[in-house]
């Protein structure tokens, strides 16, 4: 993502402060950048987005097969966890 970095001097009320205020402009409008405290209004961003951008992505390829991975983990880590618990 290209951007212009540039410094401005903060206002306060209509004074000019000392305080220096960092500022980056984004140059490039094929780059999307999205907020993401804005995701409740997940509607209207896939209506202003292309669908190839907001289209869902696997997590992993294989489901399945990870899905095994972290099972056969708890049943290792589930019994001590629960050993620990009962001598509390």
């Amino acid at each position: 993502c290209l951007t212009i970095n540039h410094v401005a001097q903060e206002m306060q009320e209509c004074i000019v402060t000392k305080n220096l205020k960092y500022m980056i402009s984004h140059a490039n409008d094929d780059i999307y950048l999205i907020n993401m405290h804005a995701l409740h209004n997940a509607h209207l961003i896939q209506e202003s987005l292309p669908r190839h951008l907001t289209a869902p992505r696997p997590y992993v390829e294989d489901r399945i097969a990870h899905w095994e991975c972290i099972t056969t983990q708890l049943c290792i880590l589930g019994p001590e966890k629960q050993a620990e618990t009962e001598k509390k």
